[in-house]
């Protein structure tokens, strides 16, 4: 722990809500202070265990910062934590799932896998591939530890279909009776394209393959839409030609 903090500006103090500061809490805080670290976070997990009491929370962070007082450190910054739980808001949300790899170890096997960005998928719950809008039903939630019976947002896994559907790799499976809008859009002239040497934006009327430019769409309807740095799930989307294969943006 020494070696590998001796270079770090800040510390995170990892404790476990229903077990409070240990000594090994109090011995790692106090070799922070002799490393000279001034800013430690304390992460406070498994608030799910505690059922997210403010009680509990506000006695670990008093008695850690009593404690890190004691050895110079004032900079202590508290967050409650649910490792298991997470942001429950990415499972309340539609199911997304963009698909990494097809996985054929086997020709008795094909399977979709990659990480679920929102929502929960379950064996026998309908899905739609996008883009190309065909309807399918997930057979098994397969992961290295065996057979799921329900996977949610931030959990990796391989889904099968009972369907012989077409699906490839950057095709998004989405809960069939909720899939993500679609309208139509035009792409308007181009405004520059990034030369990413010397950061010059350059006219241009075309891009290249992995050339990188800035444009405008113009919709034919207005849609839900925040900043990809913003929301990610509002703010992701995918360009498809009506005349050829499409492009992720």
């Amino acid at each position: 722990m020494v070696t590998g903090a001796s270079t770090a500006d800040l510390a995170v103090a990892l404790v476990d809500a229903r077990k409070g500061l240990l000594t090994q809490t109090r011995r790692h805080t106090y070799l922070v202070s002799l490393l000279g670290i001034r800013e430690i976070v304390l992460a406070i997990n498994k608030m799910d265990l505690v059922d997210y009491s403010q009680q509990c929370l506000e006695s670990i962070e008093r008695e850690f910062r009593e404690f890190a007082a004691q050895t110079g450190r004032n900079h202590v910054t508290a967050i409650p934590l649910s490792a298991v739980e997470g942001d429950a808001s990415s499972g309340a949300l539609p199911f997304r799932m963009p698909v990494q790899w097809v996985n054929r170890p086997h020709q008795d096997f094909r399977g979709y896998a990659g990480r679920i960005a929102s929502g929960t998928i379950r064996p026998g719950d309908r899905a739609r591939v996008l883009p190309s809008g065909r309807e399918c039903r997930v057979a098994r939630i397969v992961t290295l530890e065996g057979d799921l019976a329900e996977a949610t947002a931030g959990q990796s896994v391989t889904l099968t279909l009972t369907d012989q559907t077409d699906v490839s790799r950057g095709d998004v499976l989405a809960a069939a009776d909720a899939p993500p809008a679609t309208v139509s859009a035009t792409v308007a002239p181009l405004k520059y394209k990034l030369d990413v040497n010397t950061w010059q934006h350059l006219p241009a009327e075309r891009l290249e393959l992995n050339e990188v430019g800035v444009c405008e769409l113009e919709l034919d309807r207005a849609i839900a839409f925040e900043p990809y740095e913003r929301s990610r799930d509002l703010g992701g989307f995918i360009l498809k030609s009506r005349s050829s294969w499409w492009t992720p943006a």
